[in-house]
């Protein structure tokens, strides 16, 4: 079996990639932080990386590309998790920030989706959508 995350060089989603990997699953994990990424592929050897900044139009397409040509275009598990959100006061946001968010969290999770649907298919795969704790505890000055 296979599971994708997003967003998941570290946290929760570290321990995630590494559970499943336990359990079975080939594990793919991205992030748009290199560094990042480059170390949890150091810590967990069982799992694979791809850098994916989901603030860049297109940039998913690195993603469906590795899992039609290393995983033969079979997913089991989409979960995605990756996520950003701007902390200034709402009088103080311009455009590119607000439509950074919108690609963020909206435009590049749906062509993520749309690109590994036929992926998903094969197994009759699932979609696990995960957000953070902002939405039910906010703080000041947070934008999403």
């Amino acid at each position: 079996m296979k599971i994708l995350i997003t967003g998941g060089s570290s946290g929760k989603e570290k321990g995630l990639a590494e559970n499943f990997y336990e359990k079975g699953f080939e594990a793919l994990v991205t992030s748009r932080d290199e560094k990042k990424l480059a170390q949890l592929a150091n810590d967990l050897k069982c799992i694979r990386t791809v850098v994916y900044d989901s603030s860049v139009i297109d940039d998913e397409a690195k993603v469906v590309d590795f899992i039609r040509d290393e995983w033969g275009n079979e997913l089991d598990i989409l979960f995605k998790n990756a996520g950003h959100v701007a902390i200034t006061p709402f009088g103080n946001l311009d455009r590119e920030t607000l439509e950074n968010m919108y690609r963020v969290h909206l435009t590049a999770p749906s062509m993520l989706t749309a690109g590994c649907l036929d992926a998903l298919k094969k197994n009759k795969g699932q979609i696990l959508n995960i957000t953070s704790s902002h939405e039910i505890k906010p703080y000041p000055q947070l934008m999403a």
